[in-house]
């Protein structure tokens, strides 16, 4: 073989060989991790931001400037995302508005369970049923579906059966049994939920098994994550069905991560979309739940799970039971100021809740609709007097300390009690809100302090909103639940 050829193949192996030698692209990040390369061109778009946009315990509450009102494109958008219920007035006071602005109004119409003509018909979106097979009997599968009926059995022969639960995306099952179309599956649903001093995950869970049928196309044998459905949602074509698949895996997003940075998603592949009553919807979802009651209680005795609240009072009871947690106790010091009758009442109340056994430990019990997959938002507050020498029932208070803590809720029942262990119970508020946004909780909670407070002739606690109050505009229903008990008074006064 002539030399130059013999050279040419043996450069060709070498340079082979090298190439052989090269590892390939790692599939998963090595050790130590990479950084990402920087994108090729313009239309190379930057991976999705974690959507879970508050994951401390403790919630911070930034100074907020309320969005501008607008009436269209990015203007109008942040302020839905803002405040909503001002987006609406913007667009009511239009003289001439367009045909989009009509369906808008249109739609925050019918959200209110009003009649609207103008809204116009949107066609349906599409299902997107996932693809993966139907798991097998003894496996578990988790809930591809925005919601996915449980079905028991029918009341009567020939009857619709009964629907037992809604079951929320990524709620996990276990697969009893497989018949065709239909899989019987055992969930296992909260009654009762116990939270730390700190952490946003419970500590404790009671649930009790209920099982009933589903449809098997909408069960998947792994959760799905909300980065992947953005991921997806993102990738869809610019034409009229993709623009509808990204509205249907934006919708999938919000249910799975509950935040601001999905919300803000959904509304806007909806008014890419150009359906409105999306776009309503995303601006008035709330990612909070909402407490029926709340109650606190000074002291408790034995097991809190089984522990009666009893209120105490001037006479307490002959009886009382081994379990048991005091609420609406009057534990503040005496003022020599005072009168006798009361001195003499919170002695005796004193004396009793020491020969209880009861030690100060301050629990905060709340009864929440937990049947979708929210999270609670408790709000903080450490009242103070404003003026300590002011006579009981008009005595002005100041709330100042604030703070957020979000605890997130398994699935439940419409009545799941949560106990919350809290700080401080005199001269503490506590309040659930379910606000439409964190932002707008934190200036709730600002406008909260800067106003005064009053105790009322019952000892009750209110806001003293005065006439002149007009930057007071937040949402009447932003705190669902409020309770609280008066701080201590400073013993610094005379009688003079």
């Amino acid at each position: 073989m002539p030399a130059r050829p013999l050279v040419a193949l043996c450069l060709a192996l070498a340079a082979l060989s090298a190439c052989e030698e090269r590892p390939p692209p790692p599939v998963v990040a090595p050790k130590p991790p990479a950084p990402p390369p920087p994108p090729v061109d313009a239309d190379t778009e930057a991976p999705p931001p974690p959507l879970d946009d508050a994951p401390g315990n403790v919630l911070q509450l930034p100074e907020h400037v309320a969005a501008e009102e607008a009436t269209e494109g990015d203007g109008l958008i942040a302020l839905m995302l803002d405040d909503p219920a001002r987006a609406e007035r913007a667009l009511h006071r239009l003289p001439t508005p367009d045909g989009w602005q009509v369906a808008l109004m249109a739609n925050f119409t019918l959200k209110r369970g009003e009649r609207a003509p103008e809204a116009p018909k949107e066609s349906q979106l599409p299902a997107l049923a996932p693809d993966a097979g139907v798991p097998a009997a003894g496996a578990d599968a988790w809930v591809a579906a925005p919601t996915l009926p449980l079905e028991g059995p029918a009341a009567k022969k020939g009857r619709r059966p009964t629907t037992l639960l809604q079951l929320p995306i990524n709620t996990r099952v276990t697969v009893d049994a497989v018949d065709g179309a239909r899989a019987t599956v055992t969930v296992e649903v909260a009654s009762e939920v116990e939270y730390g001093e700190t952490g946003s995950a419970p500590t404790r869970v009671v649930a009790k098994p209920v099982q009933g049928t589903v449809d098997a196309a909408w069960l998947a044998r792994a959760p799905v994550t909300a980065e992947a459905l953005v991921r997806d949602a993102r990738a869809q074509p610019d034409t009229p069905e993709g623009r509808d698949a990204a509205v249907v895996l934006w919708h999938r997003a919000l249910l799975v991560a509950r935040s601001e940075l999905a919300r803000e998603g959904l509304l806007r592949a909806a008014w890419q979309a150009r359906r409105p009553s999306w776009v309503v919807a995303a601006a008035l979802t709330r990612n909070f739940a909402p407490a029926r009651s709340a109650a606190i209680a000074f002291g408790c005795r034995g097991d809190v799970a089984r522990a009666k609240w009893l209120p105490e009072k001037d006479t307490p009871p002959k009886k009382v039971p081994d379990d048991v947690c005091l609420t609406d106790v009057d534990a503040r010091p005496a003022c020599d100021f005072e009168s006798k009758k009361r001195k003499a009442s919170l002695e005796k109340r004193a004396a009793w809740r020491q020969a209880l056994g009861v030690t100060e430990r301050p629990l905060l019990r709340l009864v929440v609709d937990a049947r979708e997959p929210r999270a609670v938002l408790l709000a903080g507050s450490h009242l103070a007097f404003h003026d300590s020498c002011a006579e009981f029932e008009e005595v002005d208070l100041e709330s100042h300390a604030a703070s957020l803590r979000r605890l997130v809720l398994p699935l439940g029942t419409k009545d799941t009690v949560l106990r919350v262990p809290v700080p401080q119970y005199h001269g503490w508020e506590y309040a659930v809100l379910s606000a439409p946004s964190e932002t707008r909780a934190g200036e709730w909670m600002r406008s909260r302090s800067r106003y005064r407070w009053t105790i009322g002739r019952r000892g009750e606690l209110q806001v003293s909103l005065q006439p002149q109050d007009q930057s007071f505009e937040l949402e009447p229903d932003a705190s669902g639940v409020t309770v609280a008990t008066p701080p201590a008074r400073h013993c610094e006064c005379n009688d003079d």
